[in-house]
């Protein structure tokens, strides 16, 4: 019985009280500022003053995607500030490698939130650790019992019930800035690193959600454009093989000729084999493309995009999230994937591995613009 009691003692000390439970924390912060880089090789952070965010009509968070909006940022006050007394002020405090974590905790900061808050980001979800994988299993298991209905409300009328809910984990001390993970995951650990990313962020996304409905705030939600002609950068170990490779590259050798008939029937039968390869995946969709099956190509690219064994970009997994939030919340979408990929086949659609050409930001800014003048009642 004493035993009993020093050891929930023991839990009520050193366990966190954690309604979400996530696998890590920020420390205490300067409540007037926050650090954000404006330069992705930035070393010294630079200064966020809260109030001058707080005082914005729009905001803008998020990674790279969300900064690259920056280059947009004058046009987009301009046209709004026409016939209105005051001048439009966004505010951008999207940057590189912020992932949505971050995001949010600038705004828990915020007394009050703009009137309407953009968010578009979604690119470097897993830039930098945000949990030990040691840990995977009870992290995965902390949140299937946070995703009960009946626990979240217990939670929220008594939230240091969560010290003895939740198991125990050594969190992740979350630096100033963020820097990269250069761990070396094995197969199974960068798998369970893809599920408990993705279980955050939806997490993470509906705490955005709810936080700016809570503060009175409009959100506007971006998708992300995939660039589907990268070629995936790593493949899961256990989706592949000496026998596949050989295969993957005969059937590649057809695409180079030009037999793309031969190479679709002969990327069935490898699928059949081994679904879960992205390499194949993506010569699927690439054949499909070039026999004009455009529809089918994009379902190929989406699951190639998604069975990579990494995140260094966006994948169809975190739009569908953020569209599945959209819905379910009936919040303005704009589909900027969509905008992007339907001239898939037609146009260059990208500059690079990641940012859309721009004749394609100025078809999304222009639709921005439209919803943010119903937004601000301008």
């Amino acid at each position: 019985m004493i035993a009993a009691v020093a050891y929930a003692s023991f839990i009520y000390y050193i366990a966190p009280t954690s309604i979400i439970p996530y696998p890590y924390y920020f420390p205490e912060i300067n409540t007037h500022q926050m650090n954000v880089t404006n330069d992705k090789n930035a070393t010294v952070p630079t200064i966020l003053n809260l109030d001058e965010i707080s005082t914005a009509h729009v905001l803008i968070i998020g990674d790279r995607m969300g900064k690259a909006l920056e280059n947009y940022k004058e046009s987009i006050a301009s046209t709004l500030s026409i016939n209105t007394q005051d001048t439009v002020k966004i505010v951008i405090a999207a940057d590189n490698h912020q992932g949505l974590h971050r995001s949010l905790h600038l705004l828990k900061q915020l007394k009050k939130l703009p009137p309407v808050i953009v968010y578009h980001g979604a690119s470097e979800e897993l830039f930098e650790k945000k949990f030990f994988s040691k840990d995977s299993e009870t992290i995965l298991k902390n949140i299937d019992l946070y995703q009960d209905h009946r626990i979240q409300t217990l939670l929220h009328i008594f939230p240091k019930i969560s010290k003895f809910l939740y198991t125990l984990i050594d969190r992740v001390k979350m630096k100033a800035l963020p820097s990269e993970d250069k761990s070396d995951y094995t197969t199974k650990e960068a798998m369970q690193a893809l599920e408990i990313g993705y279980k955050l962020y939806e997490l993470e996304l509906e705490e955005l959600i709810q936080l700016a409905i809570a503060k009175h705030s409009q959100l506007i939600l971006m998708t992300t454009p995939i660039n589907f002609e990268v070629i995936p950068k790593k493949i899961c170990e256990f989706s592949t093989s000496n026998s596949i490779m050989d295969e993957q590259n005969r059937i590649f050798g057809l695409m180079q000729s030009g037999d793309y008939k031969q190479a679709f029937s002969e990327l069935e039968k490898l699928l059949e084999v081994m679904p879960g390869n992205a390499l194949s995946a993506f010569m699927m969709g690439q054949t499909l493309r070039h026999l004009g099956a455009l529809t089918e190509s994009v379902s190929y690219y989406e699951q190639s995009s998604a069975l990579e064994c990494g995140t260094w970009r966006a994948t169809s997994v975190h739009n569908s999230i953020i569209k599945k939030h959209a819905q379910k919340y009936n919040l303005f979408l704009l589909d900027f994937h969509s905008i992007v990929n339907n001239e898939l086949g037609q146009n260059t659609l990208f500059l690079d591995e990641i940012f859309p050409q721009n004749i394609y930001y100025q078809k999304a800014v222009k639709r921005l613009t439209e919803q943010l003048k119903k937004e601000l009642t301008l």
